[in-house]
């Protein structure tokens, strides 16, 4: 009698072990929800565009080749912000992947889609901001972004996220001289800056406002934003318009080190001179 009580005893503790265990275990989309509930994530319905079927695909196939492929920038903003494209922009569906990733993604069948490199540093860049090397080492990057074919003739560019340290991610400022330098500089310095977002100086000696490039000409050249490599520890579906594209689970955190702490409740438009507005504010217009 007694030994059956202990037995029930010893059951009845491992049970309950084991629903501490799995109370413990960590749901990468509820770990993505809580990010957003906390940021005030307000969403409202996104152009009625539609999703790019190429998109959808390459999401899918990429994540489950263990090498995904996810919106970057404006786009994954508009992923996040309005389950689409920006509303006060173009469709400009941008596109990255990690340095990691980009041996296989290089090897890798993907079907009708195939994935090339490019290894020349295209001049067009404003050298000012980004000279094609690792701002730590100064070596060059080697290979500088993914072209992707589709045999219809569809394709895309893919930009890489650089390995900064053991600890962080680097993604380089891409910028053209004569085109949108200088509008992306004051966006940066001005609007972004404010609320400790935006592209920054990254040395040796830590990380430097973007305002302090032309005080030490060694800053040159070296200018991106820095990401925790613990962002995309894990990727989880978003709505992209009726279709959904798998984003890191530290999306939030991404866009507020890209754009600043108030980018769940500002919309700032390049095409507007960085006008301000909260988003109720531009959804009256």
């Amino acid at each position: 009698m007694y030994e059956i009580k202990y037995v029930l005893y010893g059951i009845l503790i491992l049970i309950t072990i084991i629903i501490i265990l799995l109370s413990m275990k960590t749901d990468t989309n509820a770990i993505y929800m809580k990010s957003k509930i906390t940021n005030n994530v307000i969403v409202k319905p996104p152009k009625n565009i539609g999703s790019n079927p190429h998109i959808v695909n390459l999401s899918k196939l990429s994540y489950e080749n263990g090498t995904p492929i996810f919106p970057r920038m404006g786009f994954l903003l508009g992923i996040v912000r309005h389950n689409g494209y920006l509303p006060n922009e173009g469709i400009d569906p941008d596109l990255a992947c990690l340095e990691d990733d980009v041996n296989k993604l290089l090897t890798s069948d993907l079907g009708d889609y195939k994935i090339t490199g490019t290894y020349d540093f295209d001049k067009i860049w404003d050298h000012e901001f980004y000279n094609g090397k690792h701002p730590l080492t100064n070596n060059d990057l080697k290979i500088y972004n993914l072209k992707i074919r589709h045999v219809s003739g569809w394709s895309d560019t893919c930009m890489i996220y650089y390995k900064l340290d053991k600890d962080n991610y680097y993604y380089p400022w891409h910028t053209l001289k004569s085109y949108n330098s200088k509008k992306e500089w004051e966006m940066n310095t001005t609007k972004y800056a404010k609320y400790n977002g935006g592209f920054k100086i990254i040395t040796n000696d830590g990380i430097k406002p973007l305002s302090t490039l032309y005080d030490n000409p060694e800053y040159l050249g070296k200018v991106g934003v820095v990401y925790k490599k613990e962002y995309f520890k894990d990727f989880c579906l978003e709505k992209y318009y009726d279709k959904e594209l798998y984003i890191p689970v530290g999306s939030c955190d991404i866009l507020k080190d890209q754009y600043g702490e108030n980018v769940f409740t500002t919309i700032i438009s390049k095409s507007k001179k960085g006008k301000e507005e909260t988003l109720d504010e531009y959804y009256k217009h």
